[in-house]
């Protein structure tokens, strides 16, 4: 079986699917979304939404914790909002798989 790493753009995903891969992980992965790789033909129709997806990540998520280079999902002027000075994260919001805001509580 023969699985991809993190797909980021429907470009990659394309990429891969046609490179013959039986799965792929993508950020914001759940399993009410698995689609087998004999079922991918049912996609060539979908239509996707304007808007992009928004998910919200707790404080300490590994998918933000576990890069050491976070460059590529947040610019490294925002990094000192997100994390602290031991690269733990706060609660965030993402937005079409890239850094959009913390969240916090008022004092």
């Amino acid at each position: 079986m023969l699985g991809a790493g993190t797909v980021l753009t429907e470009d990659q995903a394309k990429k891969v699917v046609k490179a013959g891969v039986h799965f792929f992980v993508s950020p914001g992965f759940d399993d009410k979304y698995l689609l087998l790789a004999e079922d991918v033909w049912r996609l060539h129709d979908l239509a996707l939404p304007d808007a992009h997806p928004v998910f919200f990540l707790p404080g300490l998520d590994p998918y933000i914790m576990g890069y050491r280079d976070r460059r590529r999902f947040l610019p490294p002027e925002h990094h000192t909002k997100i994390f602290d000075r031991a690269g733990n994260a706060m609660p965030t919001v993402w937005a079409n798989g890239r850094g959009s805001g913390g969240l916090g509580t008022a004092q």
